[in-house]
């Protein structure tokens, strides 16, 4: 009985020690809500293996994440599967911030950093193919 006992009490100090570790790097990322981290840390995961991997970045489908903040507005305008919405949820982790006051200013941001090295025309193309559903 003392063993069963025992386990319990060591799965409950371990959810509960991750919850700590969630609800204190989320704070530092700035995302309060912990299973909103989560799912950001989950998406960036998905991105590294499709990497690691050898997986196409382009043009495929994203794991959805809990939207928050400016994320929200955006959300229509930028395709929540697609790479946009990726570039965002990254973009938030790592920089803690949102700088595009606008979805404009995200997509263009967005441009300028991917296909910097195309020609007009080649950039707008691509755009086209990453904003269908």
């Amino acid at each position: 009985m003392s063993s069963i006992f025992s386990g319990r009490m060591q799965s409950r100090l371990l959810a509960g020690l991750v919850r700590f570790l969630q609800n204190l790097l989320g704070k530092r990322f700035n995302i309060q809500d912990s299973r909103v981290f989560l799912h950001y840390l989950l998406r960036l995961k998905e991105l590294r293996n499709r990497c690691a991997h050898n997986g196409r970045i382009f043009n495929r489908n994203y794991r959805g994440v809990k939207a928050f903040g400016a994320h929200k507005k955006y959300r229509q305008a930028i395709y929540e599967h697609k790479l946009i919405d990726v570039y965002y949820t990254l973009y938030y982790l790592f920089k803690c911030k949102d700088d595009f006051n606008t979805v404009e200013n995200l997509i263009e941001q967005f441009k300028e950093e991917m296909f910097s090295d195309f020609d007009e025309s080649l950039s707008e193309f691509m755009m086209k193919i990453m904003k269908t559903r």
